[in-house]
Protein backbone atom coordinates (compact mmCIF):
# COMPACT_ATOMS: atom_id res chain seq x y z
CA UNK A 1 0.00 0.00 0.00
CA UNK A 2 2.39 2.23 0.30
CA UNK A 3 4.23 1.87 -3.30
CA UNK A 4 0.75 2.98 -4.32
CA UNK A 5 0.77 5.81 -1.72
CA UNK A 6 4.40 6.85 -3.21
CA UNK A 7 2.88 6.35 -6.45
CA UNK A 8 -0.05 8.98 -6.17
CA UNK A 9 2.07 11.65 -4.29
CA UNK A 10 4.85 11.30 -7.20
CA UNK A 11 1.90 11.65 -9.83
CA UNK A 12 0.85 14.68 -8.30
CA UNK A 13 3.53 16.25 -8.38
CA UNK A 14 4.34 15.50 -12.10
CA UNK A 15 0.73 16.95 -12.68
CA UNK A 16 1.29 20.00 -10.66
CA UNK A 17 4.31 21.04 -12.18
CA UNK A 18 3.25 20.84 -15.54
CA UNK A 19 0.43 22.87 -15.06
CA UNK A 20 2.28 26.26 -14.76
CA UNK A 21 2.13 28.33 -17.82
CA UNK A 22 4.89 28.67 -20.05
CA UNK A 23 5.96 30.96 -22.68
CA UNK A 24 7.21 29.59 -25.73
CA UNK A 25 9.89 30.77 -27.84
CA UNK A 26 7.42 32.83 -30.36
CA UNK A 27 5.70 35.28 -28.06
CA UNK A 28 7.16 38.12 -27.20
CA UNK A 29 7.49 39.21 -23.23
CA UNK A 30 5.35 41.67 -22.18
CA UNK A 31 6.47 45.02 -20.50
CA UNK A 32 5.48 43.72 -17.46
CA UNK A 33 8.00 41.23 -17.94
CA UNK A 34 10.92 43.22 -19.32
CA UNK A 35 12.59 46.12 -17.34
CA UNK A 36 11.84 48.77 -20.67
CA UNK A 37 9.91 51.44 -20.46
CA UNK A 38 6.70 51.67 -23.18
CA UNK A 39 7.99 54.31 -25.88
CA UNK A 40 6.08 57.92 -26.15
CA UNK A 41 3.81 58.42 -28.74
CA UNK A 42 5.03 60.46 -31.30
CA UNK A 43 3.73 64.11 -31.66
CA UNK A 44 0.78 64.48 -33.88
CA UNK A 45 0.98 67.30 -36.59
CA UNK A 46 -2.29 68.45 -37.82
CA UNK A 47 -3.30 67.58 -40.95
CA UNK A 48 -2.45 69.67 -44.59
CA UNK A 49 -4.62 72.33 -44.46
CA UNK A 50 -6.27 71.85 -41.14
CA UNK A 51 -5.58 72.76 -37.57
CA UNK A 52 -4.34 71.18 -34.74
CA UNK A 53 -8.09 69.99 -34.15
CA UNK A 54 -7.72 68.06 -36.90
CA UNK A 55 -10.75 70.17 -38.58
CA UNK A 56 -10.01 71.11 -42.46
CA UNK A 57 -12.71 73.96 -42.29
CA UNK A 58 -15.69 74.23 -40.63
CA UNK A 59 -16.52 71.81 -37.63
CA UNK A 60 -18.67 68.96 -37.49
CA UNK A 61 -19.30 68.48 -33.56
CA UNK A 62 -19.47 70.60 -30.57
CA UNK A 63 -15.96 69.37 -29.31
CA UNK A 64 -14.20 70.29 -32.86
CA UNK A 65 -16.02 73.36 -32.31
CA UNK A 66 -15.16 73.88 -28.82
CA UNK A 67 -10.97 73.11 -29.68
CA UNK A 68 -11.09 75.92 -32.45
CA UNK A 69 -12.19 78.33 -29.39
CA UNK A 70 -15.94 78.42 -30.52
CA UNK A 71 -19.21 78.29 -28.35
CA UNK A 72 -21.83 75.80 -29.21
CA UNK A 73 -25.12 77.81 -29.56
CA UNK A 74 -28.12 75.64 -29.75
CA UNK A 75 -30.79 76.00 -32.15
CA UNK A 76 -34.23 76.23 -30.07
CA UNK A 77 -35.94 74.88 -33.28
CA UNK A 78 -37.50 77.72 -34.98
CA UNK A 79 -33.99 78.44 -36.76
CA UNK A 80 -33.60 81.82 -35.13
CA UNK A 81 -30.36 80.79 -33.51
CA UNK A 82 -27.54 83.46 -34.56
CA UNK A 83 -24.18 84.24 -33.25
CA UNK A 84 -23.47 87.53 -31.00
CA UNK A 85 -22.48 90.88 -32.88
CA UNK A 86 -19.04 90.53 -31.66
CA UNK A 87 -19.14 86.64 -33.31
CA UNK A 88 -17.79 85.18 -35.85
CA UNK A 89 -19.91 81.94 -37.42
CA UNK A 90 -17.53 79.18 -37.94
CA UNK A 91 -20.03 76.91 -39.00
CA UNK A 92 -23.68 74.35 -38.43
CA UNK A 93 -22.50 71.80 -36.27
CA UNK A 94 -24.29 68.45 -34.93
CA UNK A 95 -25.84 68.44 -31.65
CA UNK A 96 -29.06 67.59 -30.35
CA UNK A 97 -32.14 67.53 -32.73
CA UNK A 98 -32.08 70.49 -33.93
CA UNK A 99 -28.02 71.32 -34.15
CA UNK A 100 -26.13 74.24 -33.55
CA UNK A 101 -24.27 76.90 -34.40
CA UNK A 102 -20.52 77.17 -33.91
CA UNK A 103 -19.83 80.78 -32.79
CA UNK A 104 -16.02 82.35 -31.87
CA UNK A 105 -14.63 85.53 -31.21
CA UNK A 106 -14.24 87.64 -33.98
CA UNK A 107 -10.38 88.03 -33.36
CA UNK A 108 -10.26 84.49 -32.76
CA UNK A 109 -12.24 83.16 -35.98
CA UNK A 110 -9.37 80.89 -37.70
Amino acid sequence: MTRALRFTFVALALAAGACGSKQTEDSAPTTAQTSERPQPLPETTPPAGGSACGVAGAPETKEQCECLGGTARPDPGDGTVHCAENEKELGKIKLGIEGALCCAPAQAAP
